[in-house]
């Protein structure tokens, strides 16, 4: 094949179809010009200088090219279209592609020319009358099965393919039938309903040998925007982003119209009201393409008329329910008389609800978010159980029995209060029978409780306790105020008891 480049050198036309491909015109001699193509991809090689498409890994050049942005009002071939092509002369709207009827082509400037000077008509059977691939049918020279003029439409899995003569143009003129789409529920409040279903069938009883596509659009401005579809011997394929869309079909080769495509719109907002359509595209026993259509609308109950009708209609529902109820007199008197009971438990269930929700709510509040506890008692090294405590000098508790934390230290005696609160306080101090004892307990160097013990020449415990309000960072401590050094028993192996020690918790 030669390369005949075209006039026009601008950049490729975007192919807007992806069922539509075009063929060279330079075998003008022929109506079949090759075997239809299964289109999985097609790309466009926009610097490549021969221009062509790349069908799969097949090339086929394409002499005529519209400029980018070009905007002319008359239709020409390989426009995209909606339904007709009023402007385009011995043409149709095909699988939304203007394309020539059969018996007319492309000579590149995007009209529809007569092939009768080619040889297109014929008057007998033999074969030699028509051109290759194609043969003399009813005074029409026809492609063979499996082949298509040089204007293709949906070349995607044909095993048979519509025949030239099949494409006549009282049969793309025909008004198109009916398809049946069905919507549940037919209305829907945003943020509230869980999903509608949109259903696309092929009518009852219908002549319909092979299913082309099933496909659910929505119409909004005049504009078509697929939301699924289902080609032949394919899988349901979700079309659109911005609604959240579930698909799932059928397609059935024995029975074609027992296909059906189906779209579930999960959780719908406001954008998915509106119109939608439903096409489906077959060809019946005799080769003839038809093409049914079908619309529904969905309407969201987010406006206040919306949900008064809603309203009407649950009315009305509810009547014609208790209607019915009045019929089974005996189910409906036992609901009636247990109602009185439900109704008492109902109310015991939710007053036990409020006392316990009241209950947690109290012990929320005085159940502190963070525990703080400690337990340490004096320890006494050696044979001697006791520890000399000079006036005014901590006593230092140096053992844990228990703690939660590390407020209190081991090696100072200090308590330091890690978060505001209301804390508990307790100590307990034996002395040497020789002398008196008097230690107190300071909160931020503040006395809140005291012991005292009487000089009797015995060994001697005394306790003492408090609660104390303290700010985070506050310290508390046992300080020894007898006024000389003390002889403070502690823990060894001599006294095994926990006899002067210090305790605290957060209350609060």
């Amino acid at each position: 094949m030669k390369d005949d480049k075209p006039q026009n050198t601008g950049p490729p036309h975007p192919l807007v179809e992806p069922y539509f491909m075009r063929k060279s015109r330079y075998l003008l001699s022929s109506v079949c010009l090759m075997k239809m193509a299964h289109l999985t991809k097609v790309l466009v090689h926009g610097g490549d200088p021969k221009r062509t498409w790349v069908l799969e890994s097949k090339q086929a050049c394409v002499p005529f090219l519209m400029k980018a942005g070009d905007q002319r009002r008359v239709q020409r071939v390989g426009d995209t279209c909606q339904d007709s092509c009023l402007s385009l002369e011995h043409g149709a709207c095909i699988s939304s592609v203007c394309a020539c009827l059969d018996g007319y082509y492309d000579p590149g400037d995007g009209t529809c020319q007569n092939r009768i000077l080619a040889g297109y008509t014929c008057f007998g059977t033999s074969q030699t009358e028509c051109v290759s691939n194609a043969q003399c049918t009813a005074g029409q020279c026809a492609c063979y099965p499996g082949y298509i003029n040089d204007r293709g439409l949906n070349p995607t899995d044909f095993t048979t393919a519509t025949t030239a003569a099949a494409m006549t143009s009282t049969t793309l003129a025909a008004a198109p039938t009916s398809s049946d789409l069905d919507i549940f529920p037919s209305s829907y409040l945003p943020g509230v309903s869980r999903n509608v279903q949109l259903t696309c069938r092929l009518p009852v009883q219908v002549d319909a040998a092979r299913v082309l596509m099933l496909q659910l659009s929505k119409v909004e401005s005049g504009a078509r925007t697929p939301v699924a579809s289902l080609l032949t011997g394919g899988s349901p394929v979700a079309e659109v982003q911005k609604l959240n869309v579930s698909v799932s079909g059928h397609y059935d080769n024995l029975h074609p119209s027992s296909s059906w495509l189906r779209a579930d719109i999960l959780d719908p907002k406001e954008d998915a009201e509106g119109d939608y359509l439903c096409i489906v595209e077959t060809v019946d026993s005799h080769g003839l393409l038809h093409r049914y259509l079908d619309t529904a609308t969905l309407t969201s109950l987010n406006g206040l008329n919306a949900l008064r009708n809603a309203q009407t209609d649950v009315t009305r529902a509810d009547n014609e329910a208790l209607a019915k109820l009045s019929q089974i007199d005996s189910i409906y008197n036992s609901i009636h008389n247990g109602i009185p009971v439900v109704n008492k438990g109902l109310s015991d269930v939710a007053q036990k609800e409020k006392s316990m929700r009241a209950e947690l709510d109290r012990l929320r509040d005085i159940t502190p978010e963070v525990k703080v506890s400690f337990y340490a008692y004096l320890s006494a090294g050696g044979t001697r159980p006791y520890a000399s405590v000079a006036n005014n000098n901590n006593i230092v508790f140096d053992r844990y029995q228990q703690h939660t934390d590390n407020s209190y230290s081991t090696s100072n005696g200090i308590f330091t209060c890690p978060q505001n609160g209301t804390y508990f306080f307790r100590t307990g101090v034996m002395n040497s029978g020789s002398t008196h004892s008097y230690a107190t307990i300071l909160a931020d160097d503040v006395e809140v409780a005291s012991v005292y013990m009487y000089d009797d020449y015995s060994t001697k415990q005394a306790t003492a306790s408090a609660v104390v309000k303290l700010v985070e960072g506050e310290r508390v401590r046992v300080v020894v105020r007898t006024g000389s050094t003390d002889r403070i028993y502690g823990s060894n192996s001599n006294i095994p008891n926990r006899v002067t020690y210090f305790m605290g918790l957060l209350l609060w």
